[in-house]
């Protein structure tokens, strides 16, 4: 199916702020009830930065992990692009609570590949997950990550059996274009 402007859903700022508030507030009672924090973030770039920094912010999270993988449509895979890069002043043995911010999810392709990575770099690390929105009818969980928190479901697959209160249409954050977007998942 090819997909055009009618499909989609602009968010907008206030709707992408109180979710990630949201998101916060779920991530802090995480840290509280189980008597750790978060040292060290790591936004999946590219969409992911923005939400990253915002709780980053809030919860006084200092070192950023970059890390960016890229759908490649050509043979069906992600690809690393920026492969995780620990902090200069930073001891990979002092990272034990890595959390991983992505902004959208539907198969957790990006986020398997994240947590492999992350693992593999920081193997003594429990690794959090946190995205803004979720598609509904990809899986619920992705295997190992030791929390996982969505902060609002979408019905970007269209499927009929989708929650009421799931967010309709694909979903364009406030700092994208709809149309580059759609070439994207168009391809």
């Amino acid at each position: 199916m090819k997909y055009n402007l009618s499909h989609t859903n602009k968010m907008e700022w206030d709707e992408f702020h109180n979710i990630v508030t949201s998101l916060i507030d779920k991530l802090s009672t995480l840290q509280k009830n189980n008597n750790f924090v978060f040292n060290a973030i790591t936004p999946l770039m590219r969409s992911g930065a923005i939400p990253a920094t915002m709780i980053a912010n809030k919860m006084q999270i200092i070192p950023i992990i970059p890390l960016q993988v890229k759908h490649n449509y050509d043979h069906g895979g992600v690809d690393t692009i920026i492969p995780p890069i620990c902090p200069l002043n930073i001891k990979k043995s002092a990272i034990k609570n890595i959390l991983v911010v992505e902004c959208n999810t539907y198969k957790g392709t990006s986020s398997k590949l994240t947590y492999t990575l992350l693992k593999n770099e920081f193997p003594d690390a429990d690794i959090h997950y946190a995205c803004v929105t979720k598609v509904f009818g990809g899986p619920e969980r992705i295997d190992g990550y030791k929390s996982y928190h969505i902060g609002q479901w979408t019905n970007e697959a269209f499927k009929e059996n989708a929650p009421k209160d799931a967010r309709q249409g694909i979903t364009i954050y406030p700092w994208e274009t709809a149309e580059y977007e759609l070439e994207d998942i168009n391809a």
